[in-house]
């Protein structure tokens, strides 16, 4: 394929667009995204291109939760010891940037 055939494509992704079902977004030959939502409200969006899959929480820093790639999951999720449950972050907590000098630890 040459550079001239190639289109990028932008899409914007609002939250409404998330439903509990597994619904296709978007696709092109064997390039596919679909949207969803986990029990825990969390939004999905599922990449997929006929060999690999890549599950991104794009309103979660963009956080790749999984990714199989020739069927092999090398994502943490994919790990047994890993809880499999996605929850929504509301706050983010760094303890050296937010507490005073004199009441850090070590």
């Amino acid at each position: 394929m040459s550079d001239k055939s190639r289109t990028a494509v932008q899409v914007s992704l609002h939250p409404h667009f998330f439903a509990e079902k597994k619904r296709l977004f978007i696709e092109s030959g064997a390039l596919k995204a679909e949207l969803f939502l986990y029990d825990s409200g969390v939004a999905a969006v599922q990449l997929e291109n006929g060999v690999s899959e890549l599950i991104m929480l794009p309103f979660q820093g963009q956080q790749i939760w999984s990714a199989t790639f020739g069927g092999r999951n090398v994502s943490i999720a994919g790990s047994r010891r890993w809880a499999c449950q996605r929850k929504r972050m509301t706050t983010l907590f760094m303890e050296s940037c937010l507490m005073p000098r004199s009441s850090r630890r070590g």
